[in-house]
């Protein structure tokens, strides 16, 4: 199957509206998650959690981890692949959502 290249626009990519308009993008070229995309991270210098989260901890969580088997990412630095490693991990560990913290003053995370 051929796979389809979405270059990622270079510099910083920060901002859930950012993420969001590159996710839709994504959703083109893929033919709605159906053919397998390569995303060109060359030239990014960062991604936010934000934009990443958008980008592929959305569909992760709607879709489910199948979806990356139709991403190639490529080019990218330390820092994006870091962001786009810790929101992979977050979102396929957060099936469920965790307990809700209730903080009293004085009172310290563990």
């Amino acid at each position: 199957m051929n796979r389809a290249e979405l270059r990622l626009p270079a510099g910083l990519l920060g901002g859930r509206r950012r993420g969001l308009a590159i996710r839709r993008e994504l959703e083109k070229v893929s033919d709605g998650y159906s053919k397998p995309v390569r995303l060109d991270f060359s030239g990014v210098e960062t991604l936010s959690h934000s934009a990443a989260d958008e980008l592929i901890g959305v569909p992760l969580r709607t879709l489910g981890e199948s979806v990356l088997d139709l991403l190639e990412f490529s080019g990218c630095n330390e820092a994006v692949r870091s962001a786009l490693k810790y929101v992979a991990w977050d979102s396929v560990n957060r099936a469920t959502p965790p307990p809700a913290l209730s903080l009293r003053s004085g009172t310290a995370l563990r």
